[in-house]
């Protein structure tokens, strides 16, 4: 068990969005039987101007739903409605953890333009392995 502060025991996700740099690091799920990490996932815009950051902070995991219908307005205010298997939202502002079937960019640098609304996009093949491994309650710290 590992200790991150005095109120947080156990780490189980750990999304990192590198600032200087500009490149995100894996997710990190500490959890007997979780893998070490998810590769393929896309934060969400880094451009301050769309208002489309993943949120830096200490959250945790609201509660899970799948399927879900995700919804809501794109910069250009056009709306959206967006079907995942997984969701599992960590903010009162709807961030949350999700696959995105829809996406084809999972490179490093696809959330400097091509982000998401501020969710963290799981890719679809390794979205599973974060559904089976995360519960309701769990920290979520993305920095």
């Amino acid at each position: 068990m590992k200790k991150v502060n005095k109120y947080i025991v156990t780490l189980t996700i750990l999304v990192i969005v590198a600032i200087l740099m500009f490149l995100p690091i894996p997710i990190y799920l500490e959890q007997p039987g979780a893998a070490e990490s998810i590769n393929q996932y896309v934060t969400g815009t880094a451009d301050p101007k769309a208002n489309d950051e993943t949120p830096k902070g200490v959250w945790y995991i609201m509660y899970k739903q799948s399927p879900s219908v995700l919804r809501g307005k794109n910069n250009d205010g056009s709306k959206y409605a967006s079907k995942v298997e997984y969701w599992m939202p960590f903010t009162q502002t709807g961030c949350g953890l999700h696959d995105a079937s829809w996406r084809t960019d999972w490179s490093k640098n696809a959330y400097k333009e091509g982000g998401s609304h501020g969710c963290v996009n799981i890719k679809p093949s390794e979205i599973k392995q974060v559904w089976d491994n995360t519960y309701q309650n769990e920290p979520v710290i993305v920095y």
